[in-house]
C-alpha cells in the first residue's frame, strides 16, 4: 500500500503476516477514513447553512435562549471536529505503519500488537500493556 496525498493504493503484498489479515485491516482503514471525511463534509455543510441562516436579512435579534444554544451547538460541533481530525490523523499514521512495514507493533516497546486488538481498532498504535501505561501517564 502506497499513499499519495489523499490516494490510497490497496496492496499489501511483500508486508509481513502477525497473525492478522493485512488486507482487511487496510480495507477497515481506508473505509473508516471514507465515513470520517463524509461526516466532516456534512457537517461542514450544516455548520455554514447555520451560519447562513443567522445572517439573513430581516431576522429578528437573537433572543438569549437562541444564543446559548447556538453557543452549546458550536461547542458540539467543535468538539465533534476535534474528535474526528485525531481519528483522521490516527488513520493516516497506521496508513503510514503499513507502509513502511511496522503496521502491528508496538511504537513504545516495539513488540507485536495483539491481533484481536488490531482487529478492534486498526489503528491501535500500542500493545495492551503500553497503551495502559500511556492511559495512566495521561491521568
Amino acid at each position: 500500500m502506497k499513499t499519495r496525498g489523499n490516494r490510497v493504493q490497496e496492496s499489501t503484498e511483500g508486508l509481513p503476516n502477525r497473525g492478522f489479515n493485512l488486507d482487511g485491516a487496510l480495507a477497515a482503514l481506508i473505509a473508516t477514513r471514507g465515513l470520517l471525511l463524509e461526516e466532516a463534509s456534512r457537517l461542514g455543510a450544516e455548520e455554514r447553512a447555520l451560519a447562513e441562516s443567522r445572517n439573513e436579512e430581516g431576522r429578528p435579534g437573537p433572543e438569549s435562549a437562541d444564543v446559548a444554544s447556538d453557543a452549546t451547538g458550536q461547542e458540539i460541533a467543535e468538539a465533534l471536529e476535534r474528535q474526528m481530525r485525531g481519528q483522521l490523523l490516527e488513520i493516516d499514521a497506521a496508513l503510514h505503519r503499513i507502509d513502511a512495514g511496522r503496521y502491528g507493533l508496538c511504537e513504545r516497546c516495539g513488540g507485536p500488537i495483539d491481533p484481536a486488538r488490531v482487529r478492534a481498532l486498526p489503528w491501535a498504535r500500542y500493545c495492551l500493556i503500553c497503551q495502559k501505561r500511556t492511559e495512566q501517564r495521561a491521568s
